[in-house]
């Protein structure tokens, strides 16, 4: 594994949970979207709360916030098309609110 030039990515007078979030390494922020794809694979029309849910039952220690980052790089990539998608189905969320549920393409 190589050693990442942290300031190249945080600026010195960033906040400690900023250059936490610099450490984390690529491979490590890939798994995240790996398992999003492989669960909405075997699971359609989920919401955020459902893919979270699940990932962190597998053992993922990552926080809700950054899987739905990672489920939002799948469905707004910076390069290439999208694999993830809005679904039909309108989900529900802990509360009983109405939320949007994700699909594969």
């Amino acid at each position: 594994m190589t050693t990442t030039n942290l300031e190249r990515r945080v600026r010195s007078n960033d906040p400690d949970t900023s250059w936490a979030a610099a450490e984390i390494a690529p491979e490590q922020s890939t798994q995240v979207r790996d398992f999003i794809v492989l669960f909405l694979a075997r699971k359609p029309a989920s919401t955020d709360d459902q893919i979270y849910a699940a990932y962190k039952a597998s053992g993922g220690r990552r926080t809700p916030q950054r899987v739905r980052t990672a489920r939002a790089e799948l469905s707004h990539p910076k390069t290439g098309l999208p694999t993830v998608r809005v679904a039909a189905v309108i989900g529900r969320t802990a509360i009983g609110g109405s939320c949007r549920t994700w699909e594969l393409i």
